[in-house]
């Protein structure tokens, strides 16, 4: 394997990782145990609710469901805090509902208060600013993995020239490579429509739509890395 491919198999081991085919990132590591801790919470509302569903007379199970309930939102919020500074104020801004949340949970001594706080956090969960947060997180993360993949391309299309200075035949490789390329170019025109639409419908916008844009990127990115790999694989024959 001569230096370049090296350096190319390098870099596609970082797709591979990316798509979960070959490795876990340190990053992906982080997103695995915060998984976990989630589904850890998940599990202790849904502990929560059954012990309140088997007396809705007890008002220490009705409080600690919606103190469990609030914990479980704050675990959500820590997910987003390292998106762009738009999205921190809103994780912030919510984190502070959700500790007045908590405060007043345990401070409250009727089943009537209880009641009304359970309301909020409903509508609190509702808010159209924390599903703009989630929405531009995801968004982030689809931005990033575009640019990688801009940057795998880069390698491969150098790996490919220098496979066709030695007299190889790569043109159908060049191909591929080209479909890749607007594939890439197809990923961020569409998250940018995405993007545009979220930021000019001050607010009134249609989720549905938005989820379904999103997740557009998310498969034409599968297309990518999948010609990444049909490239990487028929080089091997050379």
């Amino acid at each position: 394997m001569n230096t370049m491919k090296k350096i190319v198999f390098a870099a596609l081991i970082g797709v591979f990782g990316t798509v979960g085919i070959v490795s876990i990132s340190p990053a992906r590591a982080q997103e695995v145990t915060a998984n976990a801790q989630v589904d850890t919470t998940i599990e202790a509302v849904r502990q929560a609710r059954q012990a309140f569903t088997g007396d809705r007379n007890n008002l220490e199970a009705r409080r600690v469901l919606l103190d469990t309930v609030v914990r479980g939102l704050e675990m959500r919020g820590k997910e987003h805090r390292e998106m762009s500074p738009e999205v921190r104020k809103v994780v912030d801004a919510r984190e502070r509902d959700l500790v007045t949340f908590k405060a007043r949970i345990k401070k409250a001594r009727t089943e009537v208060e209880l009641r009304g706080i359970a309301k909020e956090i409903q509508e609190h969960r509702k808010s159209e600013t924390v599903r703009m947060a989630v929405l531009e997180s995801f968004i982030a993360k689809l931005d990033n993995a575009i640019t990688i993949a801009e940057k795998r391309s880069v390698r491969l299309g150098e790996m490919l020239a220098d496979l066709a200075s030695q007299n190889r035949e790569v043109a159908p490789l060049q191909d591929l490579l080209t479909q890749a390329n607007r594939r890439i170019a197809d990923a961020r025109q569409t998250l940018t429509t995405v993007t545009e639409s979220i930021r000019t419908a001050e607010g009134d916008f249609n989720l549905g739509q938005t989820k379904q844009g999103l997740k557009d990127v998310s498969n034409i990115l599968k297309d990518v890395y999948r010609l990444f790999i049909e490239i990487w694989k028929s080089s091997q024959a050379f």
